[in-house]
């Protein structure tokens, strides 16, 4: 039996597009970030030498995610409360 060989660029762009539709439905934010560090970590699949570093592709991903996670609460979140309180 053949074994299947995913290509790493598919797997993240999947990933990214499948939570940013997912956020769609709930509206937190929270997972527009994690499917744009997934868009990232694929994007970073296109370079040749980085194609088969998947724990890099985790890394980006995790990072860009964190990043916007935080972004979005220091900036838009602590904002708006502010202004109902």
């Amino acid at each position: 039996m053949d074994s299947i060989n995913f290509d790493p660029l598919i797997v993240w762009i999947l990933s990214g597009i499948l939570l940013i539709i997912l956020e769609m439905l709930t509206g937190t934010f929270v997972l527009l970030f994690i499917g744009l560090g997934c868009l990232a970590a694929g994007c970073l699949a296109l370079f040749p030498g980085f194609e088969f570093r998947y724990g890099l592709q985790a890394l980006v991903c995790a990072v860009i995610a964190i990043i916007g996670v935080l972004a979005y609460e220091n900036l838009f979140r602590l904002d708006y409360l502010s202004r109902s309180i």
